[in-house]
């Protein structure tokens, strides 16, 4: 090879060399916008929780953890289970208590997702037997009013979050808006006039977080 096939071949190498190293710094870039990203994510988390925390409280300054009751079938979808974990994880993230029927399905799921974010969570048993509960329960109040817990999960809550269906979930979901409470609904929820219809678990989130702040601050 003559010096100036040698010398284009350099060159060519040079911006090969050149060319990688630009495609290193966008892949370092992305993962600067990503991190970033992440990172603002979980300061409008911060700034959520902290703006519930300086607002739960009483006259006297004790903090109060404001209830939040979920209700969802006993044989949820896995779909729906997965939303009860995301939803229980998120109201504990931001200071708020879950209450729930505390056994199976949508309720279990809600507790495991609070548990795991050391939330408290409250299990309303229908049943008189409190080992009926599920293993992510705070408190366990074993009622004993069968289907007349209902009435009582649904005016405990500040507002209530329904995942899925059933006739149990519907009846709360009814009560809860008869007795003039707020009813988000995800998954298949009771579709009733009152029902606002959200598509996830941070959008459920998102809302119950504005109202909470938003009561406490009228």
């Amino acid at each position: 090879m003559d010096e100036e096939g040698r010398s284009a071949e350099g060159a060519h190498g040079s911006l090969d060399d050149e060319s990688r190293r630009l495609d290193d710094e966008r892949r370092g870039l992305d993962d600067e916008r990503r991190w970033l990203d992440d990172e603002s994510r979980g300061l409008d988390d911060e700034r959520r929780w902290l703006r519930l925390q300086t607002r739960q409280t009483q006259d006297g300054g004790r903090r109060l953890r404001v209830p939040i009751a979920v209700v969802g079938p006993r044989g949820a979808s896995a779909g729906q289970l997965a939303l009860g974990l995301a939803v229980g994880e998120g109201l504990a993230r931001l200071g708020l208590s879950v209450v729930c029927g505390g056994q199976d399905g949508v309720a279990a799921a809600v507790a495991e997702g609070a548990a795991r974010q050391g939330g408290v969570v409250i299990g309303l048993l229908a049943d008189g037997r409190a080992e009926l509960g599920n293993p992510w329960l705070s408190q366990v109040l074993a009622t004993g009013l069968g289907e007349a817990r209902a009435a009582v999960l649904a005016r405990v809550g500040h507002c209530l979050i329904a995942i899925g269906s059933s006739h149990a979930t519907q009846s709360e979901v009814a009560l809860a808006l008869q007795i003039g409470k707020r009813v988000f609904g995800l998954d298949g929820a009771p579709r009733l006039d009152g029902v606002v219809t959200l598509a996830d678990a941070d959008e459920a989130i998102d809302a119950v977080a504005r109202m909470v702040v938003g009561q406490a601050s009228d």
